[in-house]
């Protein structure tokens, strides 16, 4: 199997798994300004990242993908074909969902072998370079935090709020701002004013960890 058969009806399984929540599918989900992406993610409550590892792919990136998932998502999950199992297991921090994807058919289905826990190490910085400029300004004059940061750069906006916002609210709040963006067509094609930031939140992230 090939990621874009699998593609397809993981969206129908999780459109199912929703059914009556007000959830938001996405494809291609940009971390770190598209340095990395994610294949799929559920946005309703939180935000859950889902990886696809096809017969046909290479876990070659997974340890890079991983760290990036672990960033921003709230939770994670791996949609991975019977071959790359074992060695996605090695891979994975213990709180990602692993879901078996078998052919049958004609169609896919998932087995899940471990379900998803609570990600305990999203980092401020990450989160905030998921959103535009405005949308960051937006939360700041919300929190009354936007003293002298109307000319400000981003990232001076982003480390203000990580500064003084907890972590597990900033992720709430980016979450509502991306909800926000309702035609996320549209919205992808939009220029990003902040690619200066993201890159900054990709060095920074690396740096922590080569520490």
């Amino acid at each position: 199997m090939y990621d874009a058969e699998i593609r397809p009806f993981l969206r129908q399984h999780l459109e199912q798994q929703h059914a009556g929540d007000s959830v938001v599918l996405i494809d291609e989900f940009p971390i770190y300004g598209g340095d990395v992406r994610a294949d799929m993610v559920a946005m309703n409550g939180a935000l859950h990242g889902y990886e696809i590892k096809s017969a046909r792919d290479s876990l070659e990136r997974l340890p890079r993908q991983v760290d990036a998932y672990s960033a921003v998502f709230d939770r994670a999950s791996i949609v991975v074909s019977e071959c790359h199992l074992e060695s996605a297991r090695e891979l994975l921090p213990d709180w990602w969902e692993i879901l078996l994807a078998q052919g049958v058919g004609g169609g896919v289905c998932f087995k899940c072998l471990r379900r998803s826990r609570a990600n305990p190490s999203r980092e401020g910085h990450a989160l905030v370079a998921l959103l535009w400029k405005a949308e960051a300004m937006a939360i700041l004059t919300s929190l009354g935090l936007d003293a002298r940061m109307r000319s400000a750069t981003m990232s001076l906006m982003m480390d203000r709020l990580v500064e003084n916002v907890p972590v597990k609210k900033l992720g709430t709040l980016v979450r509502q701002k991306l909800r926000a963006r309702g035609d996320w067509l549209s919205a992808a094609r939009r220029k990003r004013d902040d690619a200066k930031s993201q890159q900054r939140a990709t060095r920074d992230r690396r740096r922590r960890i080569s520490r």
